[in-house]
């Protein structure tokens, strides 16, 4: 079988910890993690932080799973060391959280910059806005673009469309900042 822990165990090792299977739930792992399978912070469609004292070295064929309850009980892992992404991550959202601000998922140590990029991201389909990944310092972290109708950056409007919506418009025009 496969070896489990009761919540918040804290489990030690002098050397890297290389997962082929799952590691899920809350708890410590106090030295490096080398996940080759599941990493699911909490338990499935619950919020749970892992924390890992070393390095969080995710291989291609690493998925993360994060789920947030709230903007409070975000799902991720905080990692004492570097952070290289790479994999899959996967975020859920509980129905009633609005997508808005930024969510932390996974968090690594001062003074490192996270390594590498994930090669996929599942992340939530918003009810207004979208949701994007960003690689900020040591932090993945989950932020909310809001668009407002008739302005869509990726897919401008001709200038026909656009002369039609600045004419419609109250105010005549129309100025990017």
């Amino acid at each position: 079988g496969r070896p489990q822990w009761p919540p918040r165990t804290t489990v030690r090792s002098a050397y890297p910890i290389n997962v082929r299977g799952t590691v899920a739930g809350i708890g410590t792992i106090d030295g490096d993690l080398i996940p080759r399978g599941i990493v699911q912070c909490g338990d499935t469609g619950s919020a749970g932080r892992l924390k890992v004292t070393g390095a969080l070295q995710l291989t291609p064929s690493s998925t993360v799973r994060l789920h947030v309850d709230t903007p409070r009980r975000v799902g991720g892992v905080d990692v004492g060391g570097q952070v290289f992404a790479d994999g899959r991550i996967e975020v859920t959202l509980a129905p009633r959280i609005s997508s808005s601000g930024s969510l932390e998922l996974i968090k690594g140590g001062a003074g490192t910059l996270v390594g590498g990029r994930f090669a996929e991201a599942s992340l939530p389909a918003p009810g207004v806005g979208k949701f994007t990944l960003q690689y900020d310092g040591p932090s993945v972290v989950l932020r909310t673009i809001t668009t407002h109708a008739g302005f869509d950056t990726a897919h401008p409007p001709t200038n026909a469309v656009m002369k039609n919506f600045v004419t419609a418009s109250p105010y005549g025009w129309i100025g990017f900042y």
